[in-house]
Parts: structure tokens; sequence; C-alpha cells
């Protein structure tokens, strides 16, 4: 995507050629596109009826820096923006302890008690933000407190988040479509093993998996993409995650 720029703008922005203007736009880009999905969110959770729907103008709201809507201050489009900021700055703050997004967390204290009875609104911030419970005190001295200890259990369910995440990715280089069920052979060590029969069942349904199962590494040549049959018959890829070792074929059940 090329944008165009007005020329006193652009005047400006040669004059400070030490920043990386590229970067900032992309981040403005990657804010409003966030904003535009919570909202999306909101509002299919919200007791919006279709006339306030109609009455949000998107184009005049993504002319104002950071306004999230741009219609009457009703108590959802209040809460919504409540919503917003409390996603925006629990995200930050995971960022800067170095916590994925993918990684559950315990607990997110919040000290505005407004949205406490909420529970669509409650859900919502969980999700974003990933964390497994919401506690509300009013008597905090800051925003928000987020519990950033990792405990054995929440590690494991974040180590099985990414390698979800990797065995979507395999099917999706595989060309699959959701009608394509498979099945998986992995050869791990017994950390990896275990991890793996915990989540079975949930790895059955979000992968559309009809069988898993374990082997020892038999030296047999890994399929590629763009050998004849990688795409038709099986696909074979070594994932790391945070010093697991998993060595997955998947094949087409």
């Amino acid at each position: 995507m090329t944008l165009a720029v007005p020329e006193d703008l652009h005047a400006i922005m040669k004059k400070y050629d030490t920043i990386k203007w590229s970067e900032i736009a992309r981040k403005a880009l990657w804010d409003q596109a966030r904003k535009l999905e919570l909202m999306d969110k909101l509002l299919a959770k919200s007791e919006l009826t279709e006339e306030d729907a109609e009455s949000v103008h998107l184009e005049n709201w993504l002319r104002k820096s950071f306004k999230l809507f741009n219609f009457g201050e009703s108590k959802v489009v209040l809460e919504m923006e409540k919503v917003r900021k409390i996603v925006s700055e629990v995200l930050m703050a995971r960022q800067a302890g170095g916590k994925k997004v993918r990684q559950p967390l315990k607990t997110l204290k919040i000290q505005d008690i407004g949205l406490k009875n909420r529970e669509e609104l409650i859900e919502l911030i969980k999700d974003e933000v990933n964390v497994k419970e919401i506690l509300f005190d009013e008597k905090m001295t800051t925003g928000f407190e987020l519990d950033l200890i990792v405990t054995p259990e929440l590690k494991q369910e974040g180590d099985y988040r990414e390698l979800t995440r990797s065995l979507q990715d395999m099917r999706k280089k595989m060309g699959l479509t959701p009608s394509d069920i498979v099945s998986i052979t992995f050869e791990t060590n017994d950390t990896g093993r275990k991890l793996i029969q915990k989540f079975k069942a949930d790895m059955k349904k979000t992968v559309l998996v009809s069988k898993i199962e374990f082997k020892e590494n038999d030296g047999a040549k890994s399929n590629e993409i763009g050998s004849p049959d990688a795409s038709i018959e099986a696909f074979r890829e070594e994932i790391k995650i945070d010093g697991l070792v998993f060595k997955i074929t998947i094949a087409i059940s």
C-alpha cells in the first residue's frame, strides 16, 4: 500500500529523516485495525439497537486520532471505550513483561468497578488479553494490576497454544480446508508427549484430527513444500517451543 501525504507534512518528515516514519504509520494502522476488530466483537455482544449501530460513522471516526466512536456517549459507548483502553494498556504491559499473548496468565485486577456486572464485557477482556480471571478493586492506586507469574500449569497451556498454532500453520502450508481431516504423528520426548496427551481432546477438535500417534524417528526422508505429494499426502516439520522439540508428520486421513 502506498500512502500519499500533503506537501507540508512531507516537508516535516524530510526534515526529521532519522525517524522511521514507515514504522509509525504501520503502528497507527495496526492500532486502528485492532480497534475495528474490537468494535465488531463489542457490537456483537452489546445491547445496541440496529438504529444505534447505523449511527456509527466509521469514515469520520477514522479521521479522528484514537477516537473510538462518533455517536452519542451512551452507557454502551462509554463501556466500549473503557474496554478498549483496558485491553490496550494490558497488552502493552504483557509486552513489557515479555509475555506473549498466547501465554495464559492467571489474574487481572481492574480498579474501575463500572464493568463489574457486565459479564459479556468481562469475558471479552479475558479473551483479548488471555487471562483466567478478572477481579475488581476500587481501592487500587493504579488502573490495573496484571499478574505476570507463570505457573507450571499456565506454562504448559501456553506451550500447547504455541503447538496448536504451529499445527494450524502446517495445515495451511498443505493447502487443507476445514473439510480435510488429518492424522498426526509426533516424535518428541516424555515432556512433549505428556503435553500432547493432556490436551489431546482439544487438539483433535481444534486442528481437525482423527488420530494422534507417537513414534521414534525411523530416518525416513521428510516431505518438503514443493515435492509432488507434499500437499496431497503428508507434510513433515520440526517445531521448537521453549526447549521442547516436536518432529511432526501430518497426513490426510
